[in-house]
């Protein structure tokens, strides 16, 4: 069984906050709530369209991979390297839901380079 973990951008500082993922209907907000500091928990705001799920996968370096993560991925079917950079969504039913164009296989080929909220100009978006 994999872990449920989610990340999301905090709405006072802009940091990215790691834990479980919690939401008021109807959407009046949306919060991780995670360790904040060594004496407990407690509930995050954070900006819903950064919250992104943890696809139980590891990169090649040993990197959570998260949905909205840019990964540069090796699609060469030869020896000479080919690498294509792709981002991580949710979509069914492949695998665990988790695909970049095709399905998330072999991570271990795979590096997180980035993701789509702090890095859009590594897919050439307009900034």
């Amino acid at each position: 069984m994999r872990e449920h973990l989610y990340k999301g951008k905090r709405k006072d500082n802009c940091e990215w906050v790691y834990g479980s993922y919690i939401r008021n209907d109807p959407c009046a907000w949306q919060a991780i709530y995670c360790k904040v500091d060594p004496t407990g928990c407690s509930r995050v705001d954070v900006f819903p369209e950064t919250v992104g799920e943890y696809t139980g996968l590891k990169d090649k370096n040993g990197v959570n991979i998260f949905e909205g993560d840019i990964l540069l991925v090796n699609t060469a079917r030869s020896s000479k390297p080919h690498y294509e950079k792709r981002v991580v969504e949710w979509k069914t039913p492949y695998f665990s839901g988790f695909v970049y164009d095709k399905a998330v296989y072999k991570p271990q080929y795979h590096e997180v380079i980035g993701n789509v909220h702090d890095n859009p100009e590594l897919l050439g978006a307009q900034t």
